[in-house]
């Protein structure tokens, strides 16, 4: 028996295919919208705790692995769509990694700079144009001393009123 099948349900639903998780939507429906390929995604958080090393051998593991697929789709076409999926999940815990690695450099970078006087302009505080150019607070309290003599003859005259 068949169950009728939804708009953004291709093919028809038996009665077997529902699952505990959806009382409302069939097992397909439920791995389209919560994305279920057989991968789980990498996490960064997870990755930050490695080593480096660990994390090149992880990205060349990760890339032959997309290397397999990318050709498997070139040979076969689409007949095993799931496999495919895993591509685009592939392409992003690559980036993951990237990111991660990129993120350490900047950080032991930004180390190895901070005794020095002058810091690479990537690792400066980026804020907004204006902030930028904007005077230090140092360059903000010097005066001249024409400025502090003059300042210190006339200092600001304090009136109280009277009622």
């Amino acid at each position: 028996m068949l169950l009728s099948h939804f708009w953004w349900f291709r093919t028809p639903v038996l009665p077997s295919q529902f699952s505990v998780v959806s009382l409302f939507y069939p097992v397909g429906c439920v791995r389209r919208i919560f994305g279920c390929c057989g991968m789980t995604k990498i996490r960064a958080s997870k990755l930050r705790g490695k080593p480096e090393p660990e994390l090149q051998k992880q990205l060349g593991e990760l890339k032959t692995e997309l290397g397999n697929l990318r050709l498997y789709r070139v040979t076969r076409g689409t007949s095993y769509h799931g496999k495919l999926k895993k591509i685009r999940v592939l392409r992003k815990s690559i980036a993951r990694v990237y990111t991660v690695m990129h993120q350490a450099q900047k950080e032991r970078q930004r180390e190895a700079y901070r005794p020095k006087k002058y810091v690479p302009k990537d690792l400066r505080p980026k804020k907004t144009r204006a902030i930028r150019r904007r005077l230090s607070k140092k360059e903000r309290s010097i005066h001249s001393a024409r400025n502090v003599r003059k300042a210190r003859s006339f200092p600001a005259r304090i009136y109280a009123v009277k009622r």
